[in-house]
């Protein structure tokens, strides 16, 4: 059997002052991670996505340098209580947006966001649109990787997506344009 599903990343913090890695009393681990953002409130968020013979994604929280709850691609709800992906999905890059407050994220089904409710965890994911990309399989690799690499956002609330093969694109009021 491959050792590929065993395998996890596991975050060290080091401490620039002291010039020593910090311990921690909680191990935080995940499996290939896309991003790392902040919601501004002290809570940490790492996307991670494995496509390798089958699809895999999770978005893991962490508050106060614990690993609060990861969640997992088939376990994430929408607003009608449905499972969005049930059979898995890639999750990509993911960004925090704070002008309407949602976690925003890529997966190979399109972006979609979520709520991030304090002390209940990511609420009522929706999708938001499916963009055409370019999707690149790695050097000697079964899987691809993910298209997005970084998703951010403009003043008024814009979506940008900074992808490997197309550029960059910029999603507002229901409409992508690829920059040149």
């Amino acid at each position: 059997a491959s050792d590929v599903y065993k395998r996890q990343s596991v975050m060290q913090l080091f401490d620039l002052e002291n010039k020593k890695i910090i311990d921690l009393p909680d191990s935080l681990s995940f499996g290939e991670p896309k991003s790392m953002f902040d919601n501004n409130n002290n809570t940490i968020f790492i996307t991670s996505g494995l496509h390798h013979f089958t699809q895999s994604g999770s978005i893991t929280e962490i508050k106060n340098l614990k690993t609060i709850r990861t969640y997992n691609s088939n376990k994430l709800k929408g607003r009608d209580g449905k499972i969005v992906f049930p059979n898995e999905t890639f999750i990509g890059s993911g960004n925090y947006n704070p002008y309407d407050k949602k976690i925003y994220f890529s997966t190979t089904n399109g972006i979609y966001k979520t709520d991030f409710i304090e002390g209940e965890g990511l609420k009522n994911v929706e999708f938001v649109f499916h963009p055409k990309l370019i999707w690149k399989q790695e050097p000697l690799a079964i899987g691809i990787d993910t298209a997005i690499k970084k998703i951010n956002f403009l003043s008024n609330g814009g979506l940008i997506l900074i992808t490997e093969s197309n550029g960059i694109g910029i999603y507002r009021k229901n409409k992508l344009n690829w920059l040149n």
